[in-house]
């Protein structure tokens, strides 16, 4: 049995690797000339900078067990990012507020938040409750009763500071969700398993990416893996005697053949790349959308001092660019910069020189923090996602309820983070699960 596995981010890594535990030849295919996808990092002055994922969730078993694999979970080779995932909310009246985490204790404890707010909030617990009771971690349909509203306005009618100052930016600085963007079901659905509220962790080396360079060193070295870098899939034809895939490599076409295919890109990719798919599933991935999620780095020189390490930016106060911004201070006047921008940006400057974006989103920086407005680059650096994160807009997880109910397909399965959510191990499951489906569909 051969499968050919179309994307090397960390869903179809995961989909690769499982398939051969099970034995199976594998083709990997990526348009990209490295694999990972959105986990990778890249090395910008003197350290390794992500390119989406910043650490792991520490409940997400799976990717531990991913990297104890790879003999690279060492205790010396890890760190502990719990800490960095504190926030720093900046808020009109009252400054800059600390936020220990997402968890609905820490929530109520908010100094931003009215009596009146929390006991409005407090009131949600219940429903939380119920939720746990039916909430399945690795499956998002598991809160599809709920599916009515965009969070945000749910949020707002019960605290408005909660809504604008807290929910906001956090979606913004890990999503780049605009209000529209996520519904009530996801949210609970996400409250109900806590997965965020835990440790959160990485590797010293490469950050998140340690975990997509040590996959990919391994099928390099594996005889029942080829992986083909920079290869572009632009047609998948189902026959009598499997999947017959033409690619576009270095201007020229070829086609590999195969038993059967997982599809690990983005949603929209799969119809363009199978328009064959029965109708009812090519619309279903057709009608995802996805939010930009660039991130932006800073080399500058300045003579401001205490400047804050972090800050959420909400949009409400008028930051319409930036979500989040830190600072570390480098010595001799010097500092490195870093953040996220917002997805409405990110769709607004599409397609546009890298120094303009880098130009306005500085604006947001100067605007929060006026210290270092008379900043002197060094260097600066975007690193674009325009397609980045999948929306779980209102309507969107009964969709998916009814794609994930349709009959298996013997010989194509999907993974990527709209099959579940969009932390690293999610998606890392959703190719585990892909490769699953495949091989027992295929085996007699």
């Amino acid at each position: 049995m051969k499968v050919m596995v179309i994307g090397a981010g960390i869903a179809g890594l995961a989909a690769a690797w499982r398939l051969r535990e099970r034995g199976v030849e594998v083709v990997v295919v990526e348009r990209e000339a490295e694999v990972g996808g959105r986990c990778r990092t890249h090395f910008w002055q003197d350290g390794w900078r992500v390119r989406g994922a910043f650490a792991f969730v520490g409940s997400e078993q799976n990717l531990i067990e991913q990297s104890k694999a790879l003999g690279i979970y060492k205790p010396e080779a890890l760190a502990n990012l719990t800490e960095a995932h504190e926030q720093y909310l900046l808020h009109r009246d009252k400054g800059i507020v600390r936020q220990p985490s997402f968890s609905p204790a820490d929530i109520l404890k908010s100094p931003l938040l009215s009596l009146g707010e929390k006991a409005a909030l407090a009131r949600m617990l219940p429903s939380v409750g119920k939720q746990m009771g039916r909430n399945d971690p690795r499956d998002l349909t598991s809160a599809a009763s709920l599916d009515t509203e965009s969070a945000y306005d749910y949020m707002n009618r019960l605290s408005p500071n909660f809504a604008n100052y807290i929910l906001e930016p956090t979606m913004q600085m890990f999503c780049g969700y605009e209000k529209d963007d996520y519904s009530v079901a996801w949210l609970m659905w996400l409250m109900a398993g806590f997965p965020w509220s835990g440790n959160w962790w990485s590797f010293k080396e490469r950050g998140v990416g340690m975990l997509t360079y040590a996959m990919g060193q391994h099928f390099a070295k594996d005889p029942g893996c080829e992986i083909h870098l920079g290869t572009e899939v632009l047609e998948v034809v189902q026959t009598d005697d499997g999947m017959r895939t033409t690619v576009l490599k270095n201007g020229q076409q070829s086609v590999m053949q195969a038993d059967a295919v997982v599809f690990a890109v983005p949603a929209p990719l799969v119809p363009k790349m199978m328009p064959t798919l029965e109708t009812a599933r090519r619309e279903f991935l057709a009608s995802v959308g996805y939010v930009g999620h660039h991130i932006i780095h800073y080399l500058f020189r300045s003579k401001a001092r205490d400047l804050p390490p972090s800050l959420l930016l909400p949009t409400r106060d008028g930051f319409t660019r930036v979500s989040n911004l830190h600072f570390w201070e480098r010595g001799e006047d010097l500092f490195l910069a870093s953040g996220e921008l917002k997805g409405a940006f990110c769709a607004e400057t599409l397609g546009q020189d890298e120094d303009v974006i880098l130009d306005l989103a500085w604006k947001d920086y100067a605007a929060a923090t006026p210290a270092v407005a008379d900043g002197e680059f060094v260097d600066r650096h975007l690193q674009r996602n325009d397609l980045a994160i999948c929306r779980r807009e209102t309507g969107f997880v009964k969709r998916l309820a009814d794609f994930r109910s349709m009959p298996d397909l013997p010989s194509i399965a999907f993974a990527g983070d709209y099959m579940i959510n969009s932390t690293v191990g999610q998606a890392h499951w959703s190719g585990l699960e892909a490769a699953d489906r495949i091989v027992d569909g295929l085996q007699p």
